[in-house]
């Protein structure tokens, strides 16, 4: 009770399981119920079950960016914002050269139970892709 799952293309926070069915409250506030059967016979993730979650977020600069400076500025900002473990490194790749910018990668873990908090990392990014 109280996980925030997602199975059969919906996603919320678990509020009942009965005889028949699950029952959930997505993030927009909109009451879901899924048969047991379709949860059973489906893939479904559930985000309670781990602490932390892998975050992908994808950025671009200008072609005129110090790209060393990029690099550093972003690794400061996601530590600061989002302390790592031990044993957990902040990621940054570049990706390719994009039409007006040069693309680029961060990946970093951090503290989470539900899919809000994944929301939470990514706002105002519209490029994000994330993973577990």
């Amino acid at each position: 009770m109280g996980d925030w799952i997602e199975t059969n293309v919906f996603s919320g926070a678990v509020e009942e399981i009965n005889l028949r069915n699950v029952v959930f409250k997505e993030l927009h506030n909109n009451w879901v119920m899924i048969p047991n059967i379709m949860v059973v016979e489906n893939p479904f993730k559930n985000y309670g079950l781990t602490d932390r979650i892998r975050i992908i977020l994808k950025c671009g600069v200008g072609y005129e960016s110090n790209l060393q400076e990029v690099e550093e500025i972003a690794k400061t900002a996601i530590r600061e914002q989002f302390p790592t473990d031990v044993n957990e490194n902040i990621e940054f790749h570049y990706l390719e050269f994009g039409d007006s910018s040069i693309n680029f990668q961060l990946r970093f873990w951090l503290d989470a139970k539900a899919k809000l908090t994944i929301l939470e990392a990514r706002k105002g990014n519209k490029n994000y892709q994330g993973c577990i």
